[in-house]
């Protein structure tokens, strides 16, 4: 399968997430290595991923900046201003959507596998993420205490 089918695959499976918000395509990398892709709304970023060497699928939600994609911050940033990102897996697993795709790998690189593990992405962040996805960004306030908390516990050796 060629690697641009996945992106294909892709936007097939969060085809019912953008449209319920009005998200566009902003950006796409294909590789050998890894596929992302980014779609934003006025206020809100997502961006879709997946690192194929671990089958790894990876969602992150941004509160954007003047409509424009703020880069990641650190993650074991203990102190300093809220971060405007965050692992969807964070929100999810504090709301917790049935079902969830949380901890979910790609069996395989194959037809099918992106399609059925973002579709679960697409369908919990419809169901759990709507106010995020609409700019209502309070539970970042939440999740920030979440990360903090699990990057002072990996600071601490516990």
């Amino acid at each position: 399968m060629d690697d641009n089918a996945y992106l294909d695959e892709l936007r097939t499976a969060i085809t019912p997430l953008v449209q319920e918000v009005g998200l566009k395509e902003t950006a796409a990398t294909v590789s050998p290595l890894f596929l992302a892709a980014r779609y934003a709304n006025a206020t809100t970023g997502v961006e879709f991923a997946v690192e194929w060497r671990e089958l790894s699928p990876r969602v992150t939600l941004f509160e954007l900046s003047g409509g424009a994609f703020v880069d990641l911050q650190d993650p074991v940033q203990l102190s300093g201003p809220r971060r405007v990102s965050f692992d969807a897996d964070d929100l999810l697993n504090l709301r917790k959507p049935a079902p969830s795709p949380v901890g979910r790998r790609l069996r395989r690189k194959g037809p099918g596998e992106i399609e059925w593990v973002m579709s679960l992405y697409s369908q919990a962040l419809l169901t759990a993420a709507s106010d995020v996805l609409h700019g209502d960004f309070e539970v970042f306030d939440q999740l920030d205490a979440i990360v903090s908390a699990r990057a002072g516990s990996l600071g601490s050796g516990s």
